[in-house]
């Protein structure tokens, strides 16, 4: 039994032993795939570009040193209030001088002067008839401002100037040429209503009539040369004060005459003095628009534009009646208004010269008509 045994643990010892090897190693493990590379955050989006008002208000910050605008002068007080109203309105405060613009002709001149001398622009804006205008774009002297883009909603588009040669100016007032009277002294039936009317004896002495050769131009242009100039010099054969607008409104005012016929600001302005004054508008309507115009060339040419977007929008069309004495006709509520409204119950034809004198002004034929009147005014006594 024992020897069984013992065979049977020697039998065992080579099973136990083979039982003992060493297990076979695992198989390696696959290799860990890498991670995906991050992808770069996208690229932000660029910032939308500043629409052409922005741009012009960043650009007048950048202007440095005094701004230049020739225009009817408004008074330091009113100056003051112009500045204010811009900074409400664009966000910036500016630097500017309003300088009297009386003697247009001779602003054009120094203007055309430093343009042919390759010079700085003596000034950064002018205002301006159509007359100037029309000179001054024949003359290549106004920068290229796209006004439809820069004026607000609310600003009447009838600011906008669509011929070629008065696009690059924007209006901000109108004038009307007529006669400005005193109700006590001439009444609204006798007052006259044609201009050769002032050729009347009863008349003598007691009218005034201003000495601009631009507003016999325009109406010759209308009514016929022969026509105006014959009644031109009936008129000053009657005895007729001639003289600048001031001068004719000073006599108004003083009470030398009872009559001038000069430019429709000239209503308000006496009517502001206490002095009865009243409208009457002679053989036409004759409307007269004044813009503004950037010189070519000039220092603070942005500073200016904000200028004159101001003085188009409603609030400048209230600040140049209230403080500059000057009407929109087409704004209700002001004299330039109302003078279109009396003209149209009377009947009269309406001229906006706007509309022929584009075609006019520059010529041979226009140059010799203003000499034709020059010497007339000057000559006849």
């Amino acid at each position: 039994m024992v020897v069984g045994l013992l065979v049977l643990s020697l039998l065992a010892i080579p099973l136990m032993a083979a039982c003992a090897k060493e297990a076979p190693a695992p198989a390696p493990a696959p290799a860990a795939k890498p991670a995906p590379a991050a992808k770069p955050a996208p690229a932000p989006a660029p910032a939308p570009k500043p629409g052409p008002l922005a741009q012009v208000i960043e650009a007048a910050k950048k202007e440095k040193g005094t701004a230049s605008l020739m225009m009817a002068s408004p008074t330091p007080e009113s100056t003051a209030r112009m500045m204010r109203e811009i900074k409400e309105m664009f966000g910036v405060e500016l630097d500017i001088k309003v300088l009297p613009s009386g003697g247009k002709g001779k602003l054009m001149s120094e203007a055309i002067m430093s343009k042919e001398a390759g010079l700085p622009a003596p000034f950064d804006m002018m205002s301006g008839t159509c007359q100037h205008t029309v000179e001054g774009a024949q003359r290549d002297l106004w920068e290229t401002v796209d006004w439809k883009s820069l004026i607000s909603k609310d600003t009447n588009p009838a600011v906008l100037r669509e011929h070629p040669l008065l696009r690059n100016s924007i209006l901000v007032y109108t004038t009307h040429n007529g006669l400005v009277y005193n109700p006590e002294k001439v009444s609204a039936d006798e007052v006259p209503k044609n201009f050769i009317d002032l050729a009347d004896p009863k008349w003598q002495g007691r009218v005034g009539v201003v000495n601009h050769y631009g507003f016999y131009g325009k109406r010759a242009w209308v009514l016929g040369k022969d026509k105006v100039l014959s009644e031109l010099k009936a008129v000053l054969e009657n005895g007729a004060i001639r003289g600048r607008n001031p001068e004719i409104y000073n006599r108004y005012l003083l009470g030398e005459i009872w009559m001038g016929f000069m430019a429709s600001g000239y209503l308000k302005l006496s009517r502001d003095k206490g002095m009865p004054a009243e409208w009457q508008s002679l053989d036409v309507r004759m409307s007269c628009e004044e813009g503004l115009m950037v010189l070519k060339n000039s220092d603070h040419p942005n500073t200016v534009k904000l200028v004159a977007l101001y003085l188009a929008s409603p609030q400048g069309a209230k600040f140049v009646v209230e403080e500059m004495g000057r009407g929109r006709c087409h704004v209700p509520g002001n004299f330039d208004y109302d003078i279109g409204v009396q003209d149209k119950e009377q009947g009269l034809p309406v001229v906006y010269n706007k509309l022929n004198v584009t075609e006019y002004v520059g010529t041979d034929e226009w140059n010799a008509l203003l000499e034709e009147i020059a010497e007339i005014l000057l000559v006849v006594d």
